[in-house]
């Protein structure tokens, strides 16, 4: 059996994965043009954003400022979004 909290990572993971995403696009930005900018291969998106792996604190950072996100905001509107759905903390 899964636990709840496993639940809740996988959800916020996969908030996570859609909101990069769209910010990507949103800023007219390929994979290959992200991952250029970031100094890194194309496939390093493509895994985060469909959830074949995880970024790590220091990377999230790297990847919401290079798509012009406040990355302290890109985490409250996760904490504030699950816990309204009263599936955060």
């Amino acid at each position: 059996m899964v636990s709840r909290s496993t639940l809740q990572r996988e959800l916020v993971n996969k908030q996570l994965r859609n909101l990069l995403a769209q910010a990507r696009v949103a800023a007219g930005l390929t994979q290959l043009a992200l991952a250029e900018t970031l100094g890194r291969p194309q496939s390093f998106v493509s895994k985060y954003e469909h959830g074949e792996r995880r970024l790590d604190i220091g990377e999230l950072i790297e990847v919401a400022m290079a798509l012009g996100l406040d990355p302290t905001s890109v985490v409250a509107d996760l904490v504030v979004g699950n816990t309204a759905e009263g599936t955060g903390p």
